[in-house]
């Protein structure tokens, strides 16, 4: 009995041999196709981190935008303010464009790396690495929300002004 199971342990030894074999160089094959797959892989998530990178820096000078026009509504309608209030020419009218024109140079600021980003996209594609990318990703993203937090408060400024117009109006008309 003895050198049966012997016979058979050797025999499942050198079965298992051959699959160990047989792995290894399937194993050897393979390996050149799967790294290549791991980087095309790799080069696909760059490729797709990078894209919406430069989508969220569009869609930061596009706040930068809508803040230009709030400002330039904004200022019209503090115009017709102090207009329709008398106070043209008062500290608060020279108060009030002060705060428009730091809510432009915050807003100047906060995209200038956008800009430079998209000016040089060919650079920023070969040249940037994971790590740096999440860093850019997290700035651009702070910056936009930095700029939709000016954007929400000069709209809420202008939707005051405006009612403080209508009021002076309707005074003036009764």
């Amino acid at each position: 009995m003895s050198a049966e199971s012997d016979w058979l342990l050797a025999m499942a030894s050198g079965v298992a041999i051959l699959i160990s074999i047989s792995a290894a160089f399937i194993t050897i094959r393979t390996t050149p196709g799967s790294q290549l797959s791991v980087e095309v892989l790799e080069e696909a998530l760059h490729r797709s981190a990078m894209y919406k990178l430069i989508a969220e820096c569009h869609a930061l000078i596009i706040e930068e935008l809508q803040i230009r026009l709030l400002a330039l509504e904004l200022h019209s309608e503090y115009a017709s303010l102090n207009a329709l209030s008398g106070l043209m020419g008062s500290s608060r009218g020279k108060l009030q464009q002060n705060l428009i024109e730091n809510s432009l140079n915050t807003a100047s600021e906060q995209t200038t790396e956008a800009k430079l980003l998209l000016k040089d996209q060919a650079k920023l594609i070969t040249a940037v690495d994971k790590y740096e990318l999440d860093l850019m990703q997290a700035r651009i993203e702070s910056a936009k929300e930095n700029l939709q937090a000016v954007r929400e408060a000069m709209s809420h400024q202008l939707g005051k002004v405006r009612c403080q117009n209508q009021l002076y109006r309707e005074k003036g008309a009764a």
